[in-house]
């Protein structure tokens, strides 16, 4: 029967270096007849599994424990723990709980036909990709957007990296949305604007008001809730109808909404 973990196990010490580092290709020449994007594929996956939540901690002494079988690792383990050691029954009750957790996002397969069985494997790399990603959704790290923006940005996940220039036009875009710099564009505002806030909020409460006032006030109502206005006519103070909304040519009317 296939067992994720125990391939993970299998393959994850060509995966580190001499100081335990976790590599993106696997050492030595053992797996030099493997396709470099799957070997690529692999590494990653293994980062994925002990640098997440995605396992416990008795799963990943289990993974970098040179013994094979459960009962053989936490045994020795606890030779080395006397102090503190560990239920085996519960250390393998709960290794089997990430091995089902495993399967339930992936392939059991994966590793099997991405490293060793690669001819028919073929074709298989893309769907591996998907699962990967809707793993890493649920496991990496907390959003990257969410608690920065105050805009909702798309939560998929793209293995492939876009244009560097592409990345700099983006950031560009998302700069006035960023939370941190809510206090300060509300300060400047507020120091410069003090006079319109102010008679906004008076009308805005004011019990009888003009038609002009009418008028201002629906506009901004609109403007602000992103409705159809046009701020230039707050200049010309032409075209604007009692209830705030535009009286426009069709054949001349340009709408502009910032």
């Amino acid at each position: 029967m296939e067992n994720l973990l125990r391939d993970l196990k299998a393959i994850y010490h060509y995966y580190i270096d001499d100081d335990g580092n976790l590599l993106n290709m696997p050492r030595g020449t053992e797996f030099s007849y493997v396709p470099a994007q799957n070997r690529e594929f692999i590494g990653r996956f293994v980062k994925f599994c002990m640098t997440t939540k995605i396992l416990n901690e008795n799963s990943h002494i289990y993974i970098k424990s040179h013994f094979r079988s459960v009962r053989e690792v936490f045994e020795d383990y606890n030779q080395n723990h006397k102090d503190n050691p560990l239920n085996v029954r519960t250390c393998i009750s709960k290794i089997d709980y990430d091995r089902k957790k495993l399967h339930k996002y992936f392939d059991a397969d994966l590793i099997n036909l991405m490293m060793f069985r690669v001819v028919k494997g073929v074709g298989k790399l893309p769907s591996y990709e998907k699962q990967l990603a809707a793993a890493m959704e649920v496991y990496s790290r907390g959003d990257l957007f969410e608690d920065k923006l105050v805009i909702k940005l798309d939560k998929t996940m793209n293995p492939e990296m876009p244009d560097r220039e592409k990345i700099a036009k983006f950031l560009e875009i998302i700069a006035p949305y960023r939370k941190g710099n809510l206090p300060i564009i509300s300060d400047a505002i507020n120091n410069d604007y003090r006079q319109v806030i102010g008679y906004l909020n008076f009308i805005n409460k004011k019990e009888e008001l003009s038609d002009e006032e009418k008028s201002i006030l629906k506009l901004v109502e609109n403007y602000i809730s992103c409705k159809a206005a046009d701020i230039s006519l707050l200049v010309d103070g032409e075209g604007l109808d009692d209830d705030g909304s535009i009286d426009y040519d069709d054949n001349d009317f340009e709408l502009e909404i910032y």
